[in-house]
């Protein structure tokens, strides 16, 4: 199959699932969001049909897909973002 294809595949399947309720995993321990990187991470080694031992932030940055704590990260910042907005419109 084509790489774009399995992005894509990827997208419509796997990442929904992975930011599903990932605001109320914030406060979650690393053990606890772990089994879902090293998942995700599977995912990428066999779109990419990448060895076992192969780092992953390579294949990560080859495709373009955001990490697992990355997505955490990004979403604690756009939560924040839209609470502070929504803050300074209320006291202005």
């Amino acid at each position: 199959m084509n790489l774009d294809i399995l992005v894509k595949l990827y997208y419509a399947f796997m990442y929904p699932l992975l930011t599903y309720g990932l605001i109320s995993c914030v406060n979650a321990y690393f053990s606890t969001t772990q089994p879902l990187f090293i998942l995700q991470k599977r995912a990428m080694r066999v779109m990419t049909f990448s060895k076992f031992h192969e780092h992953p932030s390579t294949i990560f940055k080859h495709l373009n897909i955001v990490k697992l704590p990355d997505l955490v990260f990004l979403y604690i910042a756009a939560l924040i973002s839209k609470f502070t907005n929504s803050l300074s419109t209320i006291c202005a």
